[in-house]
């Protein structure tokens, strides 16, 4: 069995819990960063912190805090829609109907935020 030593100050576990991007304030993920400005950072190199993060927001049916990334209507046609959560930034799905989308928000809220 592998025993890890304990943190000291500097290890990530003393950093804050939130993106270190100035004006983010999205649940830190990997690194300094929240999912999407980490999705940046190995996309491009660089996290673009001047351009802000587009939100395509499809809340209809889904439960506050909550938005798709396509109309849920459309969801069947395409590959699925994916579902964001916006406490804690995970996206949920692939799902093929709103009925699914809305179980599915409804079970993570119950989770992860009760």
């Amino acid at each position: 069995m592998v025993v890890r030593p304990p943190s000291a100050p500097g290890d990530s576990a003393y950093l804050p819990a939130v993106c270190s991007v100035p004006g983010c304030g999205r649940v830190r993920w990997s690194r300094l960063y929240c999912g999407r400005h980490h999705d940046r950072l190995t996309r491009y190199g660089d996290v673009r912190a001047d351009l802000p993060l587009v939100v395509r927001n499809y809340p209809a049916g889904l439960p506050a805090g909550f938005t798709s990334d396509v109309p849920l209507e459309d969801a069947g046609t395409f590959f699925g829609a994916v579902i964001l959560c916006a406490r804690c930034s995970d996206q949920l799905g692939p799902v093929h109907d709103a009925d699914e989308a809305v179980r599915l928000a409804n079970a993570h809220a119950a989770r992860y935020h009760a």
